[in-house]
């Protein structure tokens, strides 16, 4: 099984982060042992499922096996969808959950590591509408809501990691010549000789 790194903050700390390893297959109870019941979003600190210098800093980041996905809207993903089943992944609820506005945070076990720039081109499958993939980068609260968290986890040895689809990759252009600016411009001297 992968190991999964990750940059672990508390928002409440001036301490720089630090940077961690967990087993996948000790991921879900990580993951819970970490979460409290102090029902203040932030409070238990924050990870970013990379090794980053720092949350949203995508350029110092190191490639990742695993990817986070916000799940908000139409509702809880669909456990038996053909395109999550038989995949290794954990869920649980964000302290923004209630049952009339479901909020899911899902860490896919990915196929092979993938960069910042190769997780920007991913393609999540049409069935997983509402789904949105979270930048390398951005945080991801630890849950603060004790027993009212609910925890879906699946990591049957029969289950493989998830291989997205990559959209094609784009020749970044140049960046245009400044233009002229608004207003009045008087020519220097060396402009006018």
């Amino acid at each position: 099984m992968p190991r999964i790194t990750y940059y672990q903050h508390s928002v409440r700390s001036r301490k720089p982060g630090r940077v961690d390893t967990v087993p996948w297959a000790s991921l879900a109870e990580y993951l819970e042992s970490l979460s409290t019941d102090v029902r203040s979003k932030g409070a238990s600190g924050y990870w970013v499922a990379a090794a980053c210098e720092g949350p949203h800093a995508d350029a110092g980041c190191a490639p990742t096996d695993v990817v986070a996905l916000d799940w908000d809207d139409p509702g809880p993903p669909c456990w038996e969808d053909d395109a999550l089943r038989n995949r290794w992944f954990v869920a649980h609820t964000t302290d923004s959950h209630t049952p009339e506005v479901p909020r899911w945070r899902v860490w896919l076990q990915l196929d092979r590591e993938y960069s910042a720039a190769e997780l920007r081109r991913i393609r999540l499958p049409a069935a997983w509408a509402g789904a949105k993939l979270r930048a390398i980068s951005q945080p991801a609260f630890v849950p603060t809501m004790g027993d009212d968290t609910w925890w879906v986890v699946e990591d049957s040895p029969l289950n493989s990691a998830w291989t997205p689809d990559l959209a094609p990759a784009t020749a970044e252009a140049p960046p245009a010549p400044p233009g002229p600016r608004a207003g009045r411009q008087t020519p220097s001297q060396t402009s006018i000789n």
